[in-house]
């Protein structure tokens, strides 16, 4: 009898936001912007032209997700396709054996977070 499948991914082990950053070749890590509950969104430095730009790396239970990262392959390519004044540009979605992130385009300026703080509700 086989095992019922759990929809993980097995081979993601060590899990490391920096190094499913950093395996790409293709970015590297200026500093963290920010954590959420879905992962970590980092600076980074693209390494072909020089440019910055930001990357979304998903949550450790979200890269074991087969099913989040099916529907992530899916929407990546819609998303890299929209383009309006109100949203950051995506540039396309990275996997490897360290996991999965949004490259996308980096916005200077202050979070929200700290705008309510200053100025409140």
């Amino acid at each position: 009898m086989t095992e019922p499948h759990d929809n993980r991914i097995a081979t993601l082990t060590a899990f490391s936001y920096e190094a499913v950053v950093e395996s790409s070749g293709r970015y590297r890590i200026v500093h963290e912007l920010g954590r959420s509950a879905s992962g970590v969104v980092f600076k980074v430095r693209d390494v072909e032209d020089d440019s910055l730009a930001a990357a979304k790396v998903f949550a450790e239970r979200l890269q074991k997700d087969l099913a989040f990262r099916a529907d992530l392959r899916l929407v990546a390519p819609m998303l890299a396709g929209v383009f309006h004044p109100n949203m950051v540009e995506v540039y396309r979605l990275w996997e490897n054996a360290n996991g999965a992130f949004l490259a996308m385009d980096h916005v200077e300026g202050e979070s929200l977070a700290r705008i309510l703080d200053r100025e409140g509700e």
